[in-house]
């Protein structure tokens, strides 16, 4: 029997292949724009050129799937399997991303640039160096992921996980954190201008050389955090917790305003 991957819009059969999966199959510089691989098992498919605009692979497995440099814009990916798969360099700016699986994922240099990924499960994820800017992460689990150099600048992470990840010189410009757990994350020598930390959790981050100037930090808990040469001018830090004072009281900082 043959499996047809049609059309999403026309029904025009765009492939046709021997069998019932196309596991493991070799689709490099095929055209598949706008096909229907919703759900499909493409584990171990070569991709590689394949030409994937508009496809839909909402709920696809795509485990082991080689997609380095590969352009998904206009791809719908929501809910797609994408754990332990190589992304880097990949174009994937405006996808849809809700929901996906893309723990353990390699997203080095990725342009994810307005991408949705609420909800979106990147638990231990590479995204080093990843355009992520007005990126929606809301509720997005990023605990243990590598953003270090990462562009987020007016990105949504409200509510998001985002404990023990590394944000190293990130630049988190405009950024909205509010409610959001950074318990144990390192920030140091991140740009935080005018970011919103409104009730999140900072709990032991590392904040060293951060820039904060301006951010509000309302009601943020901030016990344990190490902010030695962190910019806080103009900072709002009513209602923040800041048991133990690891905030280098000798530099004059207030509990409301800096």
């Amino acid at each position: 029997m043959n499996m047809k991957i049609k059309n999403r819009y026309t029904g025009k059969v765009l492939l046709e292949v021997s069998g019932e999966t196309l596991k493991g199959a070799n689709l490099r510089d095929v055209n598949l724009e706008g096909a229907n691989l919703r759900n499909v098992n493409l584990e171990g498919v070569d991709l590689q050129d394949a030409k994937l605009q508009d496809a839909d692979l909402r709920g696809a497995h795509l485990w082991d799937v080689d997609l380095r440099g590969v352009d998904l814009r206009g791809v719908d990916l929501r809910g797609a399997d994408l754990q332990d798969v190589n992304l880097q360099g990949a174009a994937l700016q405006d996808v849809n991303l809700q929901g996906a699986a893309l723990q353990d994922a390699d997203l080095q240099g990725a342009n994810l640039e307005g991408a949705n990924l609420e909800g979106a499960n990147l638990e231990g994820a590479n995204l080093q160096n990843a355009n992520l800017w007005h990126a929606n992460l809301q509720n997005a689990n990023l605990q243990g992921v590598d953003l270090q150099g990462v562009d987020l600048r007016d990105s949504d992470l409200r509510d998001s996980d985002l404990r023990d990840s590394d944000l190293w010189r990130a630049n988190l410009q405009n950024a909205n954190f509010q409610n959001a757990n950074l318990q144990d994350a390192n920030l140091r020598g991140a740009n935080l201008q005018n970011a919103n930390f409104q009730n999140a959790n900072l709990q032991d981050a590392n904040l060293r050389g951060a820039g904060l100037w301006h951010e509000n930090l309302e009601g943020v808990n901030l016990e344990g955090v190490n902010l030695e040469g962190a910019n806080l001018e103009g900072a709002n830090l009513e209602g923040a917790k800041l048991s133990d004072y690891s905030i280098c009281l000798e530099e004059g900082l207030s509990r409301r305003k800096v």
